[in-house]
């Protein structure tokens, strides 16, 4: 289900973000710009990103089904890697799917130096930072240490950034264990020497 093009819900295109016992109403002007809201709400406050459109809709159609059309096909169909996204929303998007692995998910530290090598070096390694809303990027950050829990390399820990090919936060990925998973567009993109790559 999808909301009607010419429908407005009452009170306007709004989602109730419920987090930790906190209530906040966010409000835009359409699904679109009202999922963006809630991306940069989210990342400004730590929480894990999610899939923001979907909620919309499924917060909209939830509420008043009758505003809705049957015949869309829906928002949340696992993962579809956008090459035309900036790297600060693909990176915010890597670490969400991330999180979503839960457990214990962590490599030891002599591997994780291994993998900042190779990656620090890497052609596919850029800043994320550069050209992304400043809130965004911050968010994004928060996330990683969160995730990290104080985990570092000793060396090229600065150095290592985001990932062209997978939008991986390659200061998270290379400690992580389980990686969220790769599509071959993906991988093809990724230098022989990657560590991503099968042996």
């Amino acid at each position: 289900m999808y909301p009607k093009p010419s429908i407005v819900p009452p009170g306007g295109f709004h989602y109730v973000e419920k987090h930790a016992g906190t209530e906040i109403k966010l409000t835009a002007e359409s699904v679109d710009t009202l999922a963006e809201v809630i991306e940069k709400y989210r990342l400004n406050n730590g929480i894990p990103l999610g899939e923001p459109k979907a909620d919309v809709v499924n917060y909209i159609c939830g509420n008043w089904p009758h505003f809705c059309n049957e015949t869309n096909r829906p928002l949340n169909e696992g993962h579809k890697p956008d090459s035309t996204a900036g790297l600060a929303t693909r990176a915010a998007n890597w670490m969400t799917r991330l999180w979503n692995i839960k457990a214990p998910n962590f490599v030891k530290d002599s591997e994780a130096e291994r993998r900042a090598a190779i990656c620090a070096e890497c052609p596919m390694n850029k800043d994320f930072r550069a050209g992304g809303c400043s809130s965004c990027v911050q968010g994004i950050d928060r996330l990683a240490y969160l995730w990290l829990a104080k985990r570092e390399t000793k060396a090229n820990w600065h150095k290592i950034r985001a990932c062209r090919a997978t939008g991986a936060h390659l200061q998270a990925s290379v400690f992580a264990d389980v990686q969220p998973g790769l599509v071959p567009t993906e991988a093809a993109q990724l230098p022989a020497n990657c560590w991503r790559l099968p042996i």
